[in-house]
């Protein structure tokens, strides 16, 4: 097919048989894929506060709100990554949670 860009080869695709046979597989890539989401996230968070604080439209209270508020949800992002180490390790977090 000349209008076909991508070539998809099906003897490489994951599907949910691989998944029976090796479930560290599913976990694997979950755990990838939120940890690419959360890490991209706490990386934009200084750009965003930098970007807000120095545009001078807005006022300054507002500024300082979202900010803060941005900040304030890093924290709920940085406490998944030790969620993540406890549901993937299998360490006990009876203690802490």
């Amino acid at each position: 097919d000349p209008l076909r860009i991508i070539r998809i080869d099906r003897s490489q695709q994951i599907n949910s048989g691989d998944y029976a046979r090796s479930p560290y597989l599913l976990l694997s890539v979950a755990a990838v894929e939120a940890m690419t989401i959360n890490v991209c996230l706490l990386a934009f968070l200084p750009v965003f506060c930098a970007i807000v604080w120095k545009s001078g439209v807005v006022h300054r209270n507002f500024r300082l709100q979202l900010c803060t508020s941005a900040t304030y949800y890093s924290l709920g992002t940085i406490s998944r990554f030790y969620l993540f180490y406890a549901q993937y390790s299998g360490a006990p977090d009876e203690g802490y949670l």
